[in-house]
């Protein structure tokens, strides 16, 4: 025994030194709630949460399936309903909201996937325009005013090929093909993310690991890579988390379940790890979901079929797992889907075919 002690006291030093994980891992409290929302036969593509109508208090939810179905999802009067807007032909897998019908009231929904095309849903008329058909399987749409040249909002569109577009109207509907990148893209979001350009700007992911921004200047689209990183990226997200820099600050998931922070300071962009899960990620949002925490948090879901929550607490990332689906994640939003609250709830959907609401 007293031949080993030396070595058990030299083994914990080692231990001691080694540096230890930031990211605590925690059990979320019994306070968090899961409620099915809506159920369809195929597997759940995309979820967004945004405000469509302006006749309805808070937001609502539009959920895409394999099968083709759009679905709008809102609360009513304590209950949830749902209206299915349309079905393609084709499995889809990209949507998004946007203000792209200066004569119609509230905001359109844009869809997209395998067919390669993007149709502009009216939610309450149910009417519907192809108003790009050029690509490949659409897997990522966001929609904003990225271009003062033109007189509603633009659709960025990235497709399984690589292919990044950008869809405007003039007088109808163009499109012009920004770039082809060496890998899928997936994923696409818009914000004021860049403070050395003025307006808005559209970030992509991929395959390729890079970011890609889309912005325009002086009356031209150009894109340039603000990261690159080793992992396939899967979703892409944007919100205010750190304080003390101004602007919002970006979170990219991969396929090899790395959640990334991307903030710029002084015009330089870096990239922090801030969590690791077990598997691929295939959702990320940045909202303000638990009203006693400061601020905003980043929720992230993926193949581990975890929705997992991570906040900053006393310097350091916290994670804590809120609810487990019973099969593999494809999407995430959040949004106010429950008026009667002041903060934000998310949604999920995937595999098990459900859009799952997580209320606090």
């Amino acid at each position: 025994m007293k031949k080993l002690l030396p070595l058990l006291i030299f083994t914990l030093f080692v231990a001691s030194c080694v540096p230890q994980i930031q990211t605590q891992r925690q059990e979320a409290p019994q306070n968090w709630k899961a409620k099915t929302l809506w159920e369809s036969e195929e597997k759940i593509q995309r979820v967004i949460v945004a405000d469509i109508d302006p006749e309805h208090s808070g937001d609502e939810i539009i959920s895409v399936a394999s099968n083709g179905e759009v679905v709008y999802i809102y609360e009513s009067a304590g209950q949830w309903a749902n209206d299915i807007l349309w079905v393609d032909t084709k499995s889809l897998t990209g949507a998004a909201v946007g203000e792209l019908d200066a004569a119609h009231p509230g905001r359109e929904i844009i869809v997209g996937g395998e067919k390669g095309h993007v149709e502009l849903i009216q939610f309450d008329t149910k009417k519907h325009q192809t108003i790009f058909d050029k690509g490949g399987s659409i897997h990522g749409l966001s929609v904003a005013e990225l271009n003062a040249a033109y007189s509603s909002q633009e659709v960025v569109a990235v497709d399984e090929d690589g292919n990044l577009f950008v869809l405007f109207k003039d007088e109808d509907w163009e499109s012009s093909l920004l770039l082809k990148d060496t890998g899928r893209l997936r994923d696409t979001v818009i914000g004021d993310f860049d403070g050395t350009h003025p307006g808005l700007e559209a970030l992509v992911v991929g395959t390729s690991g890079k970011v890609i921004q889309v912005y325009v200047e002086n009356g031209n689209w150009k894109t340039k890579i603000i990261n690159e990183s080793s992992e396939a990226l899967g979703r892409v997200a944007a919100g205010e988390i750190l304080g003390n820099i101004p602007g919002p600050e970006v979170v990219i998931v991969g396929d090899e379940g790395g959640t990334y922070l991307l903030k710029q300071e002084e015009g330089v962009w870096s990239s922090e790890e801030i969590f690791r899960d077990n598997d691929g990620l295939r959702g990320v949002a940045v909202d303000n979901i638990q009203p006693n925490l400061p601020g905003n948090e980043v929720v992230i879901f993926g193949y581990s079929k975890n929705v997992i929550m991570i906040s900053l607490k006393n310097g350091k990332w916290v994670a804590k797992t809120l609810w487990t689906d019973s099969d593999r994640a494809h999407s995430l939003s959040c949004g106010n889907i429950s008026p009667s609250t002041s903060w934000k709830e998310c949604v999920v959907g995937g595999y098990s075919t459900k859009v799952t609401g997580i209320f606090y």
